[in-house]
């Protein structure tokens, strides 16, 4: 039997451009599908990293006399212990997260967890102000008091344009918080609040007491606090307390910057006295 030579298999043009197409087109559908899922996941994470940036700068950016405290803006914040925010008070949650370090905030270095914990005690202040000042009771007196105790602008301040809105007899049981804890403290950023809290004051013998603290500072305080209250002092100088204020002039440091703002208060108010 004669043996048949086997004709071997050619592909056709056509066969081969079409195969050729469609390994193309899936290469394409891979790769450029791989880079969007790619480039989606860096983007987020983009936006996920400029807005904690954004939120730290905004901790850290305070204004010299009045904080911004956001009444909108309320932290994510997941907390690690079991509790049930329905039967606790959201006030206690909140001072439980600076207490117990156990809250879901951002722990990045050693300052960024209490600057984000402080910041949620202060938006909870400021978020239920009128729930507060409509139920004030001698448990959220306490609470208050203990709030200006802390080391934070933010929560100071949530805690003392509270009490600004509370009735006279209520408000004046603070003059020594607002004393030992605003005036004799370091801070210099919650000048304002500060300003509209004594000047509501009506009492004579408390309203003494805070001019007398203010002048204790402003002598034996950190330069920068020093300066600060000088800066301040022209809306506490009036007839009864020029005297005072003039006597601390001749204490203070000759050239010092506080010794410049009080000698210009004084000055100002001299002028307004004779019409000057």
């Amino acid at each position: 039997m004669k043996k048949i030579k086997k004709q071997p298999t050619y592909i056709s043009t056509s066969e081969l451009s079409l195969l050729l197409g469609g390994l193309f087109v899936f290469i394409c559908v891979f790769y450029f599908g791989k880079k969007k899922v790619t480039n989606e996941q860096t983007a987020s994470h983009e936006i996920t990293s400029v807005e904690k940036n954004v939120d730290e700068i905004a901790i850290a950016n305070r204004t010299p006399a009045r904080i911004k405290i956001s009444k909108t803006e309320k932290p994510v914040i997941r907390t690690r212990q079991n509790s049930n925010p329905q039967k606790k008070n959201v006030l206690k949650n909140a001072e439980e997260c600076i207490l117990s370090k156990k809250c879901d905030f951002p722990n990045t270095d050693p300052r960024s967890y209490n600057l984000a914990a402080y910041k949620n005690l202060a938006f909870e202040i400021t978020h239920r102000r009128n729930s507060v000042l409509k139920n004030w009771n001698e448990d959220f007196k306490n609470d208050f008091k203990r709030y200006f105790k802390y080391h934070d602008g933010f929560v100071k301040q949530a805690a003392l344009e509270t009490i600004l809105k509370l009735d006279y007899r209520d408000s004046i049981e603070f003059v020594d918080s607002v004393v030992e804890d605003i005036i004799l403290d370091h801070n210099t950023q919650l000048m304002d609040p500060t300003l509209d809290y004594i000047q509501n004051l009506q009492d004579p013998s408390q309203r003494l007491k805070v001019e007398s603290a203010w002048l204790e500072a402003m002598l034996n305080g950190s330069p920068n606090k020093s300066e600060a209250l000088a800066q301040y002092s022209h809306h506490l100088i009036n007839a009864g307390s020029f005297n005072r204020f003039k006597k601390l002039l001749d204490k203070l440091p000759k050239g010092s910057p506080e010794r410049t703002h009080l000698e210009s208060s004084l000055r100002e108010f001299e002028m307004t006295q004779t019409g000057g």
